[in-house]
């Protein structure tokens, strides 16, 4: 009977160990992920405000 409780424990312990390390590795790709869609975020706006700017400079040409 100890065995088994000894055996109970340890698996617990394993499975709240597995989580800890689940959970840590899913916070550093969480914020891996929000750099690049900041970074990615960012360049859709700059190529946006240049392409307005580049229409504005073509119309004024002509």
């Amino acid at each position: 009977m100890l065995d088994r409780f000894i055996g109970i424990c340890f698996r617990l312990l394993a499975a709240a160990v597995a989580i800890y390390i689940a959970v840590r590795l899913i916070e550093s790709i969480a914020t891996a992920l929000v750099g690049i869609v900041a970074v990615v975020g960012g360049l859709v706006v700059l190529g946006f405000i240049a392409s307005l700017l580049w229409r504005r400079n073509r119309m004024n040409r002509w």
